[in-house]
């Protein structure tokens, strides 16, 4: 689903008060956040007066909501979000950061999308084998799992993946001063992305350097001094990409 229109949220959070009031719950706060598009509910159950919140994305979602404390089995609680709920429903904590909300999960959403299009090598149809590849190859949040041979009719595997910093092409290049913990996600996208840019603008300017290297016009002399410069800037840009990988960006203030 797309970014819902700013027109439409009011009423749809309406929508959202009256459907938990039916369920037999008293609605505190509801919210929609753009960054995830996600809504954020805080209630207190009329029957065991526990507070809690939820979040989920689609509507019909709230079909599956039970209170938190006295409700049966139905939907999995989710207090350190680190697992993804199926039925749509999230419970959370009610002290945590609702944005590290939407990365915290965002490996397990990447495995079931790709699980659901059948596009899955047999070694990663079990999720924790996934993760624990992704965990040991460079994940981070703000990395792009890519296919190697990106053939359509390839599937992603361990022999065929990577994970790769790339600047999303519709990322917003204003600095912000916002000390949260989605800005350093986005900034972290935008330098690892850019240094990625600069190692393979490196490796054109030396495969054009190759061909000059060939014409009998040109200093040899020169040339050797480019190459070594060229070798000197690939290193450190590759040293630059695996430094930005040990930056811990923290957890949001929030």
């Amino acid at each position: 689903m797309g970014r819902r229109e700013k027109s439409s949220i009011d009423d749809i959070l309406v929508k959202v008060r009256n459907a938990l009031e039916n369920k037999g719950v008293s609605v505190i706060n509801v919210e929609y956040q753009m960054i995830n598009d996600r809504f954020y509910v805080d209630y207190e159950c009329k029957e065991c007066k526990c507070k809690g919140i939820i979040t989920f994305k689609k509507l019909n979602s709230i079909n599956n909501f039970k209170c938190e404390k006295c409700k049966v089995s139905v939907v999995n609680k989710v207090g350190s979000l680190e697992e993804f709920n199926e039925f749509g429903i999230n419970y959370i904590d009610r002290n945590c950061d609702r944005t590290v909300d939407y990365y915290r999960g965002r490996l397990k959403r990447i495995w079931v999308r790709l699980r659901d299009s059948n596009k899955l090598s047999n070694e990663w149809l079990d999720y924790k084998e996934f993760e624990s590849w992704s965990l040991s190859s460079g994940y981070k949040h703000w990395k792009r799992l890519k296919k190697i041979d990106s053939n359509d009719n390839s599937q992603y595997g361990i022999d065929n993946c990577h994970w790769v910093s790339e600047t999303p092409s519709n990322v917003d290049y204003k600095i912000s001063e916002e000390d949260t913990f989605v800005n350093r996600v986005r900034l972290m996208s935008v330098v690892g992305g850019e240094c990625e840019s600069i190692r393979e603008k490196l490796k054109v300017i030396n495969d054009a350097m190759v061909e000059l290297e060939s014409s009998k016009f040109i200093s040899k002399g020169v040339i050797e001094n480019v190459f070594d410069i060229l070798e000197d800037m690939k290193n450190k840009s590759e040293e630059l990409l695996i430094t930005l990988d040990e930056i811990d960006i923290g957890r949001s203030r929030k």
